[in-house]
């Protein structure tokens, strides 16, 4: 994270690496809103990206952890799906910020 920058002043992007993304388009309730592919994931994800450090924007990995995902949804009574797996980014941010470990900038190595 950029010095003198909050957690707060940051949007996250949950980070998925290639070997989950099979499982997640399984598990989630909008699979058919995914892209079939990491790579194309990887592509949008780049893109998306771009656009919110263009605007300024902080831009925070968060780490996805299915497993996990999948518990948080089912402790919050939630389908695996799109807001979901953004409420739930927000509360790793959160979490992450209140534990006084800031989540690390997403970097170009991350997007490659």
């Amino acid at each position: 994270m950029r010095e003198g920058r909050r957690e707060a002043d940051s949007t996250g992007v949950l980070w998925y690496s290639e070997g989950q993304w099979p499982r997640l388009r399984a598990l989630s309730a909008d699979a058919s809103d995914l892209e079939e592919t990491h790579a194309e994931w990887l592509s949008v994800a780049r893109a998306m990206v771009a656009r919110l450090r263009a605007a300024g924007e902080n831009v925070v990995r968060v780490d996805a952890d299915l497993d996990d995902i999948v518990a948080w949804c089912r402790a919050h009574g939630l389908p695996l799906d799109g807001e979901s797996r953004s409420r739930y980014a927000v509360e790793k941010m959160r979490e992450a910020a209140e534990a006084g470990k800031p989540l690390p900038e997403l970097t170009d190595e991350d997007l490659r």
